[in-house]
């Protein structure tokens, strides 16, 4: 069994002592220096390869991000469309990069706590709010993408106001963690030994580890189905526009004959909602199609990156994961793929903005 060197006087508040305990179980032998990290025993034999692969995704991921934020500012953009969307995906990229990884890994790595109450209580919405903006920028990707394709003037004058909710209901869904997140200042429950160490953890009160992890599977699949039914309806409305581009490209051919002049005079005596045909017609559906494509492509990349984590956090609900040993190893290995669209989106709009 593993024992610790306690310090003098060595009291605990009761409603702090399991807390406590078990903390104090994950050190090693001997261990006399609290003020300084140290290594959990489950992650401290995969330390180098963490530390390499999540180096490697940061640095990749802040490329990129940075890269793709360079070109929407700077270069004229073949489709202003969606170019709002996609800062706004490069912004949340750099964050989680800059941010959320370097703060994940070491979290993963070192068992006592270091970096402050404040930093502990945010970690959890700062871990999660990128994921969550990430899945419903695609969701309002496709929702602008339908709605300009049955409107375009319309669809072009309601892009800004669409990030700020994003960043909204992300914000919203992850504000009970500040009620759940518990930290444990050890410098004055235990002595000056314990200066500067802390527990950053989650309260243990009812079954709210089942709760969290409930919710977030819940809040991560949310706008990954509004996206795959959205997906539906553009890929038949794009049927729709194709059969009526027949149509149309079949009236303009024939100047001359009675179909056409019909058509013009229908079309001149139609009112205003009437004149998105006219619209229509000028759309190249082969690029709408195309983009279609790739919109599909990135959101598939952004689930299949998510099942594993996800699934991960359904398994625990079931599962005491105190009895998992490398629980912290899963978790960091699960995470890490999470965070892979960092690099994939980029290099797909690329191909994308190289292929129309």
């Amino acid at each position: 069994m593993t024992t610790t060197s306690l310090p003098n006087n060595f009291r605990v508040p009761d409603a702090y002592h399991d807390a406590v305990f078990n903390f104090l179980l994950g050190f090693r032998n001997g261990t006399v220096d609290f003020q300084r990290g140290h290594l959990r025993l489950s992650t401290s034999r995969f330390c180098n390869p963490l530390v390499f692969a999540y180096c490697a995704l940061i640095t990749a991921g802040l490329i990129s991000a940075l890269g793709l934020l360079h070109c929407l500012l700077k270069a004229d953009a073949p489709r202003p469309l969606f170019t709002w969307h996609f800062a706004n995906l490069a912004v949340c990229d750099v964050f989680k990069c800059a941010v959320v990884l370097p703060v994940t890994l070491v979290n993963i790595l070192y068992h006592n706590w270091r970096l402050g109450q404040i930093v502990c209580y945010l970690f959890p919405m700062m871990q999660e709010i990128p994921l969550h903006v990430s899945g419903w920028t695609f969701y309002f990707i496709l929702v602008q993408h339908y709605q300009f394709l049955q409107d375009p003037g319309k669809a072009l004058q309601t892009l800004k106001p669409k990030v700020l909710i994003i960043w909204l209901i992300s914000f919203l869904m992850v504000l009970h963690y500040a009620y759940y997140t518990l930290y444990i200042d050890l410098g004055s429950v235990l002595n000056h030994q314990f200066q500067g160490t802390g527990i950053c953890g989650t309260t243990g009160k009812g079954k709210v580890y089942e709760y969290l992890r409930g919710i977030f599977v819940i809040l991560c699949l949310l706008p990954l189905i509004l996206s795959f039914k959205k997906f539906k309806k553009v890929d038949e409305q794009l049927q729709i526009l194709e059969l009526s581009r027949v149509d149309t490209s079949y009236v303009v051919k024939t100047p001359s004959s009675t179909k056409q002049s019909r058509w013009f005079e229908c079309l001149e005596s139609l009112e205003s909602p009437s004149k998105i045909v006219i619209q229509r017609t000028f759309l190249d559906i082969r690029k709408e199609r195309l983009s279609h494509k790739y919109f599909e492509i990135m959101l598939i990349s952004h689930a299949v990156s998510l099942v594993p984590l996800l699934c991960f956090r359904m398994y625990l609900i079931f599962t005491d994961q105190t009895s998992l040993e490398n629980h912290w190893i899963i978790f960091g290995i699960t995470t890490w793929i999470a965070f892979l669209p960092t690099c994939t989106t980029s290099l797909l709009y690329a191909s994308w903005q190289l292929s129309i």
